[in-house]
């Protein structure tokens, strides 16, 4: 399995001895015997950074912190939260294999949705996540992500919170974000 080095190396800065395992002289532990140490805790590490970049590129956009500031969550917002905001969530994520191995590859489906009180403004929130979203590719903190495809897009219809109805417009985006683990 090809693992990136970077994601390694921080891996190995957070973590120096999981579970017993002994560090070399330098004070390193090899990739094998993390892997082999953290098992599904490093599958963890990678849906943890993921989500991580794709916080960090939402609010350090221009032109989407001008229409949001840092109002950007995962999965829900909170009734009476300030407006407008960004909410993120993964849908799936499907590892590619050939041959019954694993290529490295991630295709994780994400949810971006937009909010705000005004319609207008939810579709100008949504056009700059848009710009910034799709076609994306590089190395962002050490992960590659080869790209970031928007594939479906709609609208949220305002929906009951209890006895009352939250007066907030949304669209959402979604994105299929290819990336190396």
């Amino acid at each position: 399995m090809a693992i990136d080095t970077a994601i390694e190396r921080r891996m190995a800065a957070t973590m120096p001895t999981p579970f017993g395992v002994p560090a070399s002289p330098d004070g390193t532990i090899s990739a094998s015997d993390r892997r082999q140490a953290y098992g599904i805790f490093f599958h963890e590490l990678i849906a943890t950074t993921i989500e991580a970049i794709l916080n960090s590129l939402l609010k350090e956009d221009i032109n989407i912190a001008a229409i949001v500031s840092t109002r950007v969550y995962p999965n829900i917002i909170l009734q009476g939260a300030a407006m407008p905001a960004l909410t993120y969530q993964q849908i799936s994520g499907l590892r590619d294999e050939v041959m019954d191995s694993p290529t490295g590859l991630v295709n994780s489906r994400f949810q971006i949705n937009c909010w705000s009180d005004t319609y207008s403004e939810t579709r100008d929130l949504a056009n700059a996540v848009r710009i910034r979203f799709d076609g994306l590719s590089g190395i962002f903190n050490g992960l590659k992500i080869a790209a970031i495809l928007a594939i479906d897009e709609s609208e949220i219809p305002q929906f009951p919170a209890g006895e009352d109805v939250i007066k907030r417009y949304g669209k959402r985006i979604d994105y299929n974000i290819w990336f190396e683990e």
